[in-house]
């Protein structure tokens, strides 16, 4: 329909609680562990996903659920996950519970995700849309170093808050470990305590042979964030993933994608904190 506008998330107040993927070893995987009910709506089917990668306190074994005067809380030694009665979540990571040491170069780094991969009518066409907008409204309330400043190493330590979607191509018979068909990584910036401001960019991860395409934290904000300042704001993503396409299918990622093929296959957002 013309001028129609269409939302693609589902769950959006975040009422029918989570499902749980692995954290490390023998739990580094996709499938979900544990199932953290929302006592408001205990027999509901979850929508998002936990993911925390790399975590030594898995929410699969450890965990509590309580309710306070204005939120549903998920938690354990390492990590928060606060929904609000008013349908806003917040997520905290205590990483001095998860690293012994500073993390050095080449080892895994600790997440704390939330993620929906989305399904059926949810897997919307970019050549249905004539506008694909991103909306988040968000404060980045605290995030303190606790390593000595002898200790910190700005290349390979910060706390950082991503948002990133899918741009999968659904004829790919291709299937990845997440089980996706072949996609690429597109990402909004948040927050990186190293207060660092950057241009759009893009990665050529020749490994996996997927693009990583991020927006710049000057586009959206004309610097970096900071913490205790909120923030609002919406952008047509739409012309920048035609122009990520273009860079993957340049650089022979992508083989045999069509941009008329090409969906929005998932989402997550929240901490990476390497």
């Amino acid at each position: 329909m013309e001028g129609s506008v269409k939302e693609i998330l589902a769950d959006i107040n975040f009422q029918k609680g989570f499902g749980v993927m692995g954290a490390c070893g023998d739990e580094f995987s996709y499938r979900i562990f544990r199932e953290l009910k929302d006592p408001r709506n205990p027999d509901a089917s979850f929508d998002w996903r936990i993911a925390q990668w790399a975590s030594h306190h898995s929410l699969a074994k450890e965990y509590k659920i309580y309710e306070t005067a204005d939120a549903v809380v998920y938690e354990n030694i390492s990590k928060r996950i606060s929904c609000y009665r008013t349908g806003g979540i917040q997520l905290e990571c205590f990483t001095s519970k998860e690293y012994e040491r500073p993390r050095k170069s080449g080892e895994a780094w600790v997440h704390l995700l939330i993620e929906q991969v989305l399904q059926g009518q949810q897997r919307v066409h970019f050549r249905e849309m004539k506008h694909l907008y991103m909306s988040l409204d968000f404060t980045v309330t605290k995030c303190e170093q606790k390593m000595r400043e002898e200790e910190y190493d700005p290349g390979l330590h910060a706390g950082q808050a991503v948002w990133y979607i899918t741009v999968e191509n659904e004829l790919s018979e291709e299937v990845t470990p997440e089980g996706r068909p072949d996609y690429f990584w597109f990402g909004m910036p948040v927050f990186d305590s190293r207060m660092t401001a950057n241009d759009d960019n893009y990665f050529l991860d020749k490994g996996t042979k997927k693009l990583i395409y991020c927006i710049g934290s000057n586009t959206l904000y004309g610097g970096a964030t900071q913490t205790g300042k909120r923030y609002r704001w919406t952008y047509d993503i739409l012309p920048a993933v035609r122009k990520a396409f273009g860079i993957a299918r340049e650089n022979e990622f992508l083989p045999g994608a069509e941009f008329d093929h090409m969906v929005i296959g998932s989402t997550n957002f929240g901490w990476e904190m390497p």
